[in-house]
C-alpha cells in the first residue's frame, strides 16, 4: 500500500470575516492558512494574506491540491492540503 503525506497548507478562498475567521483558526491549529484576497485586507499577524490575488488555476484532489495564484501581475504556484 502506497502511503501519503496530506499538506498541513491550506488556501482559504476570500478574506471577509468567515475566512479570516477559519485562517486565524487554522493557524492556532497548527496549520499553514494562506488567504487570498482581491483587494488590501488588514488581518492579524498569525493570518498570511495574499493581497490583489486572483485564483488562475486549480487541480488536485483532497490532500493534494496544486493552485496558481496571480498577485500585482506575479504568479505563484503552491500545493495545499485543503481548500475552504
Amino acid at each position: 500500500m502506497m502511503e501519503t503525506t496530506i499538506s498541513r497548507d491550506v488556501l482559504v478562498l476570500g478574506a471577509g470575516p468567515a475566512g479570516i475567521d477559519a485562517a486565524q483558526a487554522l493557524a492556532e491549529s497548527g496549520c499553514n492558512a494562506l488567504v487570498i484576497a482581491r483587494g488590501d485586507v488588514e488581518a492579524p499577524e498569525s493570518v498570511k494574506v495574499l493581497s490583489n490575488a486572483v485564483l488562475s488555476e486549480f487541480a488536485g484532489v483532497a490532500g493534494d491540491f496544486r493552485a496558481s495564484i496571480t498577485s500585482n501581475s506575479e504568479t505563484v504556484e503552491q500545493t495545499f492540503g485543503a481548500v475552504v
